[in-house]
């Protein structure tokens, strides 16, 4: 069988609802039942096909898939799709599963707190709409303390991007939803719903969300005879910041991070090159070489979405005159 889930009607009549999904690079996913297995396919335009998950498989949550709903596919072969878990026992729980073979995750699951409370329903996985970002994000609605659209970063964190109750561009709160979010590569989300107290008197509405919060990024900037010591990762929304300096690029003992408001390049009487400027948003305490980490976790808030900072690092102790690195400028986001 490949037409697996079906609304059914007093007649007979029984329309299928579970139509494959397919990609940019014409690789289709679709369920499949056979008399051994049952699960999720994905096949390549030559025809190659390979079984991505199967009922019985271990999940990410414990326990095995008992049951699935539709795959979602994106552009880097990755699927999310919602469904059942047997743990043993006569327990069962499920979710929403993002991921492919060797590299599951969980997104959103039974029982998850959002905002303080657990999940207690979760929209069902169908396609054509397109909840799962190339980069492993997803959107998908629950209802928990409220009904909600939340977003499942693939590094695991989660936020709230709208609920009932919030107001909306049209006047009015938001009130019920529809359960099946999409997004497009520019960071848009849909959301419809319900529109109580409206201004122009609209029951209900389509909207986009605009997340307007862009990639997390760092550049490497250099002038001169700074040393190209300083290296780091994106600043990403959720995540941990780490960089380190290599002191051995200048015989050293110590080094420490500022943070400025914008870039520069301002050569001192020694030589080095001010790459950074404005105000001082931060300044690290000193870590020892030879090779001196620096960490700092990213808070998941939508209010750092596009923050951009520039930073360099100076080396100190042991070695006269001080030197100063290359700069990394950094963009906050996902």
């Amino acid at each position: 069988m490949l037409s697996l889930t079906s609304f059914g009607f007093v007649d007979g009549t029984a329309i299928p609802v579970s139509g494959p999904d397919i990609n940019s690079t014409g690789k289709v996913a679709f369920g499949a039942l056979t008399n051994v297995d049952w699960g999720f396919v994905l096949q390549t335009p030559a025809g190659a096909a390979q079984w991505y998950v199967r009922q019985g498989e271990p999940t990410p949550i414990g326990g095995v898939y008992l049951d699935f709903w539709n795959p979602i596919l994106n552009n880097t072969d990755q699927i999310a799709f919602l469904c059942d878990v047997d743990f043993g026992g006569s327990n069962y729980g499920g979710g929403w599963m993002v991921g492919k073979p060797g590299a599951w995750r969980k997104a959103l699951a039974f029982g998850d707190k959002i905002e303080g409370a657990p999940v207690n329903v979760l929209g069902v996985s169908t396609s054509p709409q397109t909840p799962l970002a190339d980069n492993g994000d997803l959107v998908a609605w629950c209802d928990a303390a409220r009904e909600c659209i939340v977003l499942s970063h693939a590094n695991g964190t989660t936020e709230v991007l709208a609920g009932a109750g919030d107001a909306t561009s049209l006047g009015g709160t938001i009130g019920f939803f529809d359960s099946w979010p999409s997004w497009d590569a520019a960071g848009e989300v849909t959301m419809s719903c319900t529109t109580p107290g409206a201004t122009n008197g609209a029951s209900s509405a389509h909207f986009v969300l605009d997340l307007c919060c862009p990639p997390a990024s760092a550049s490497f900037r250099n002038a001169g005879s700074n040393p190209a010591s300083y290296a780091c990762n994106e600043p990403t929304l959720g995540d941990t910041f780490r960089a380190t300096v290599d002191l051995t690029t200048s015989g050293h003992a110590f080094a420490k991070l500022f943070v400025r408001t914008s870039a520069t390049d301002v050569t001192l009487a020694g030589g080095q090159h001010v790459l950074c400027a404005g105000t001082n948003l931060a300044t690290t305490p000193t870590e020892p070489g030879p090779l001196a980490h620096f960490s700092f976790p990213v808070p998941n808030s939508s209010a750092l979405c596009g923050l951009s900072v520039h930073t360099q690092a100076a080396h100190l102790g042991g070695v006269t005159p001080f030197e100063l690195s290359n700069a990394q400028d950094l963009v906050f986001g996902y």
